[in-house]
């Protein structure tokens, strides 16, 4: 392996610039202010950092490049926020399992890995009651048609409860007490 360069991810300019308008316009479409993101797919961390600076997510990272992955890590420790707010996996973003209804928000910096990503995965780990997957492009394997394009992005939304469900309102389920 070999580091990159101290500051390399935290380079400042116009790629800074970037990840903090993408950061912006992702919470924007996503309204996400609390619980779990996940970030699918790094480029070179900013949106990731993007999303730590701007929202109280807990974030969770998943890339293959090991590199990437050490570094982004270290300089997130030295600022303090590694370990309480976010984490990182070594893995293939379309090949990692995730849990179902984990996520308030996903995204990735990465276009060449959304597209590989499978709609129907991301979908199942999407949080009801407003779980927003928001990616630069729509996976390959979207046959359900649940990504929609807004702003430029691609945006699926999991609103309401889970099908088969009800509202349990009551010792015995709700007010009828039909369970």
């Amino acid at each position: 392996n070999y580091p990159l360069k101290d500051g390399e991810l935290a380079a400042g300019g116009a790629a800074e610039q970037a990840a903090s308008g993408l950061a912006a316009k992702v919470l924007e479409i996503s309204q996400a202010r609390e619980g779990y993101a996940l970030v699918l797919g790094l480029e070179k961390g900013q949106l990731v950092r993007q999303l730590l600076q701007q929202t109280p997510l807990l974030v969770l990272a998943v890339d293959p490049d090991q590199r990437l992955i050490d570094q982004l890590r270290r300089e997130l420790a030295t600022e303090g926020v590694y370990d309480r707010r976010f984490q990182a996996l070594v893995a293939d973003p379309a090949g990692v399992d995730l849990p179902p209804y984990l996520a308030n928000l996903m995204t990735s910096e990465s276009e060449a890995v959304a597209v590989k990503l499978n709609a129907g995965k991301l979908y199942s780990s999407l949080r009801p009651y407003g779980g927003v997957a928001v990616m630069p492009a729509a996976p390959l394997e979207d046959a359900e048609g649940q990504f929609k394009v807004h702003d430029g992005l691609k945006v699926a939304r999991r609103d309401g409860p889970l099908p088969g469900t009800d509202q349990w309102t009551h010792e015995t389920a709700n007010a009828a007490r039909d369970y």
